[in-house]
């Protein structure tokens, strides 16, 4: 196995060391992480769970009481808030402060909130519900039999979108046609 100083003296170089060709013209990228190796999403994650989540949910942060749930996969956010509406546009603004190249978007509302795939809120026994979403511009395009993938994958897609649906929605109503 290679030592550990290997594995970071590598792990810099793909840090570092990004070279991209558009045509004719070569760039090298000098912040940030290319997205096409294999650990760019672990070391995004490392470093937006520095950078952000740590902050967030420490006792420093002035809002950290408004806050019930804060769940976090890659650049999407869900903050389920328990305080005011001032108290979250505050936050926001403190939000956005936290590192000079991230910004938030703040979307909210009372009767839910998007995260991802869902439609999620809360019901009159403020128990969490989820439901399908997808964006206007979602074609919900698959791959067709006719592609040149194992008949067992085209055969299994209906099955798989089924599941995620079912596992998806909390009502009975949100999964019945």
């Amino acid at each position: 196995f290679p030592s550990t100083d290997a594995i970071i003296g590598a792990l810099q170089i793909t840090l570092e060391e990004n070279i991209a060709q558009f045509g004719d013209l070569v760039t090298k990228q000098i912040e940030g992480t290319a997205m096409g190796p294999s650990h760019a999403c672990s070391y995004a994650d490392a470093a937006a769970d520095y950078a952000i989540d740590q902050k967030v949910m420490s006792n420093n942060n002035q809002f950290n009481q408004c806050i019930s749930l804060w769940a976090r996969l890659r650049d999407d956010i869900y903050c389920a808030w328990i305080g005011s509406e001032e108290e979250l546009k505050l936050f926001d603004t403190w939000l956005n402060g936290l590192h000079p190249r991230l910004k938030f978007t703040l979307e909210y509302s009372t009767e839910g909130t998007i995260f991802l795939d869902l439609f999620v809120s809360t019901g009159t026994d403020c128990c969490i519900k989820t439901k399908i979403y997808s964006k206007p511009c979602d074609s919900h395009a698959y791959l067709l039999p006719t592609s040149c993938h194992p008949t067992h994958i085209c055969k299994n897609i209906p099955l798989g979108v089924m599941k995620r649906v079912r596992r998806n929605c909390s009502e009975e109503a949100d999964f019945t046609l």
